[in-house]
């Protein structure tokens, strides 16, 4: 997911705290749901400049 995304351990933990990111923990292994970061880039996408 870090390098998906391109952030630090840090902006990854806090993109999860701030309930930016949803996620799962199964056995302290921390899985991420493909369809909900799919939704999260669409909702941040910016336009672009013409």
């Amino acid at each position: 997911m870090r390098k998906l995304l391109d952030v630090s351990p840090g902006k990854l933990h806090a993109m999860r705290a701030s309930r930016q990111l949803s996620f799962m923990r199964i056995g302290g292994v921390i899985y991420y749901d493909r369809a909900d970061i799919e939704k999260m880039f669409v909702k941040f996408k910016t336009a672009a400049v013409k």
